[in-house]
């Protein structure tokens, strides 16, 4: 169940986005809608697309790593009074590509992305134990590696119509991914030196399609957009060593076997729906509400080469947001500040599989859960000079809620355990990002920006990914408070952007 609804949750995180923010927007705290920027409206709607007004082609690099550390001393633990330490480190690497181009001819505008990023994800934890007064040493090791390559091309097409502009997008993403879990047993006295190694590759395709319509009347401008996203992912297990050195032996599973190996498959089904109004109560301000409506239903699946296959989970999530923004624009100054109020809520039932009547499936557990989540944006821009542009920008998260029920049945359905729980470690939660950069122009056809983006965030152990939005924050649910940690992180963007 872990790993289905780790699956589950990266790719939610993923699927309600086609061009993403642009750097400049990344760099002025991940604003979205407090100030107007092409590349990131035309993410949020594709209708957008039609106010180009210049062709241009992006090349964008970046760099980002993020790393934490845990040890942990203690004494007397267990019944055995033992002493030692327990560690804990994660470290996070990634090299984002990007290439977006935009044309328009006539009335018609079309833009055209790639994305080819590479990831990978490290952790090893441990624990080294001694007896106190005794000849007993325990020294156990895990180290788990991801690593991902994804390709995304998406194409996005607009138009005016009169005082609408509309908007149709169409995308696809592969995720080709490879995990790697390995544990070492080390030690003296009663202990053996034992060891095992197991691998599995994942694949994830995802195909998305969005449309937009953009209204202005008078002050007030309209904005509708829809989108819906359908992936299928893929998890199979490439390879499960072990050693045992009380046999001096080591077996080499058949991963092959898919009834001892089944392949587990998961399709995600997702919505969005996007509604903004933005209201020019100046010249020079403008004020913003939005509201975000977001459904993902999911259906893990083990497939047995013999036996029947096995629904083991199904995971609905929906998410609402909602957002207010005030924008400022004066000559050589620009400034805008958003606070989106968040909610979300998890509906999780896991079955198993009755052993005393084979492949008699019932339901094992019900988890509810519900969270809100404060997050407060505001960035700024300030035209230096006639080719020097200087941005900067801060990120506040601030978790309100999150609480959780479990309810446990067994194979007649009879309800053996409830529990209610309220996250309040998670609610005292404060995480800020910081980020600035600049752009300077060349010359007239040719600019350059950089961006840095970095602080402490939220890290989603389970999930492998920083939590910038509830629904990675929500996931700790079915894994306790423990799988959080504040983490650092740094990111280093560049990027030539050419007009034609």
């Amino acid at each position: 169940m872990k790993r289905s609804l780790a699956v589950v949750f990266i790719l939610a995180l993923l699927v309600t986005s086609a061009f993403g923010y642009s750097l400049r927007m990344e760099t002025m705290g991940r604003i979205s809608y407090a100030l107007e920027d092409f590349e990131t409206d035309v993410m949020r709607n594709p209708a957008c697309i039609s106010n180009l007004d210049q062709n241009y082609f992006r090349l964008s690099l970046g760099m980002e790593g993020a790393a934490t550390e845990i040890e942990t001393k203690y004494d007397e633990v267990a019944v055995g009074n033992w002493i030692g330490k327990g560690w804990d480190n994660w470290g996070y690497s990634s090299m984002p590509i990007n290439i977006l181009g935009f044309y328009k001819f006539g009335t018609i505008a079309i833009g055209l992305q790639f994305d080819m990023p590479s990831e990978s994800w490290t952790y090893e934890r441990g624990t080294d134990e001694a007896q106190i007064g005794g000849t007993d040493i325990e020294i156990d090791k895990w180290n788990d590696e991801f690593s991902q390559s994804i390709t995304n091309f998406a194409l996005t097409l607009g138009s005016k119509f009169g005082n609408f502009a509309v908007g149709l997008n169409f995308g696809q993403t592969k995720h080709i991914g490879t995990y790697t879990d390995e544990y070492q047993e080390d030690g003296e006295g009663v202990w053996d030196h034992d060891w095992d190694k197991n691998e599995s590759d994942l694949t994830a395709d995802n195909t998305f399609y969005g449309f937009g319509l953009v209204y202005p009347t008078g002050k007030l401008k309209l904005e509708f957009a829809y989108k819906m996203s359908s992936v299928l992912v893929e998890i199979e297990e490439t390879k499960d060593d072990d050693y045992d050195s009380a046999t001096d032996t080591t077996t080499t599973g058949d991963v092959a076997d898919h009834d001892i190996y089944p392949i587990e498959e998961t399709t995600l089904d997702s919505s969005l729906i996007h509604l903004m109004a933005k209201y020019k109560y100046t010249e020079e301000i403008d004020a913003t509400a939005v509201v975000g409506i977001i459904v993902h239903n999911a259906e893990p699946v083990s497939k047995y080469s013999t036996f029947p296959d096995f629904t083991n989970t199904e995971v609905a999530i929906n998410q609402t947001n909602i957002g207010f923004a005030v924008g400022f624009h004066k000559e050589k100054y620009k400034f805008g500040i958003e606070m989106d109020y968040n909610m979300f809520d998890l509906e999780v039932s896991e079955y198993r599989v009755d052993t005393w009547i084979p492949w008699a499936t019932y339901k094992r557990t019900d988890i509810t859960a519900s969270a809100k989540m404060i997050i407060w944006k505001a960035g700024a821009e300030y035209q230096a000079m006639d080719k020097l542009t200087l941005r900067a920008g801060v990120i506040k998260y601030a978790p309100l809620s999150a609480t959780m029920e479990v309810t446990n049945y067994n194979a007649l359905g009879e309800i053996t355990n409830t529990q209610e729980t309220t996250y309040d470690l998670l609610n005292t939660g404060n995480f800020m990002v910081a980020s600035f950069g600049f752009e300077y122009k060349l010359s007239n056809q040719m600019s350059l920006e950089y961006g840095y983006i970095g602080g402490k965030a939220l890290l989603n152990l389970d999930a492998l990914t920083l939590v910038t939005d509830l629904g990675g924050y929500a996931y700790s649910f079915d894994e306790g408070i423990t799988a959080f940690t504040p983490m650092s992180f740094t990111t280093h963007k560049f990027s030539i952007k050419y007009n034609f």
